[in-house]
């Protein structure tokens, strides 16, 4: 199925009349996402949040819709449904995915990802609380300028057209869209896109810090000791160099 540009709405402050509800996970395979963040296999229990979170969801009745870049994802129960995703860009697969759900009769969504270890199931619950109250939009943001949840009504999803993905600026172009009293903002918490993400989380004093603090500390001890290795292999490597000069016989 190819790319569909979502057709455009017209601004509108009404919110579709509440039917249904759908916890959108938009993540890749864990093995993926730890390398792209250059995280080691140690790193994963700090990504592996969204399996609670949507196991949660389901419990509370909650559909759950994985859309994902990489193999199919093994299913967690009967409310949790796979799906690859379409587009090129970022902006446009996430488009695409609450698209695709507004397609299957979902009128509000709420979306995470894997990079926040943070993140529990007490944010869904607030962010499909204050999307049945009628807020246009609920917006987890993160240390960095981004958002790690973000729930709107589908029939809204006009609010992401053109937004700055990636870049630390989305929670800002969001939230200037809709007025204070249309927006639910939740409390920032850290997102872990890099190695930087991770030594600044590390310091925090939450309840994942410490287990941060250790798990950078044995990324960088491998890191350490993989240095050295190399730093052996490359004075054998000139020592042999250097022998091999001394027995050959002298140039004419």
């Amino acid at each position: 199925m190819p790319y569909l540009p979502i057709a455009p709405h017209l601004p509108t402050a009404s919110v579709a009349p509440w039917t249904r509800g759908a916890l959108l996970v938009f993540a890749s395979p864990l093995a993926l996402d730890l390398r792209r963040r250059r995280f080691g296999r140690q790193m994963a229990p700090l990504l592996r949040g969204p399996s609670s979170v949507a196991a949660a969801a389901a419990s509370q009745g909650f559909d759950v819709h994985i859309f994902s870049d990489g193999p199919r994802l093994r299913n967690e129960g009967g409310n949790t449904h796979w799906h690859a995703q379409l587009g090129r860009t970022f902006g446009e697969k996430f488009e695409q995915a609450i698209a695709d759900l507004a397609g299957q009769g979902y009128s509000h969504v709420v979306v995470v990802g894997r990079d926040c270890p943070e993140l529990g199931s007490e944010d869904v619950s607030a962010a499909f609380a204050a999307l049945h109250e009628g807020r246009r939009l609920v917006l987890g943001p993160d240390q960095a300028g981004g958002c790690y949840l973000i729930g709107l009504a589908t029939a809204q999803r006009y609010l992401l057209a053109g937004v700055p993905w990636c870049c630390g600026r989305d929670f800002a172009a969001l939230s200037a869209r809709v007025g204070e009293t249309e927006c639910s903002v939740l409390p920032t918490k850290h997102d872990l896109d890099s190695v930087a993400d991770l030594r600044a989380f590390a310091l925090t004093r939450g309840s994942l810090s410490a287990l941060a603090f250790r798990l950078l500390g044995a990324m960088q001890s491998l890191a350490q000791r993989a240095c050295n290795l190399g730093s052996v292999f490359v004075f054998e490597g000139i020592r042999a160099q250097i022998e091999r000069r001394q027995l050959a016989p002298p140039v004419a």
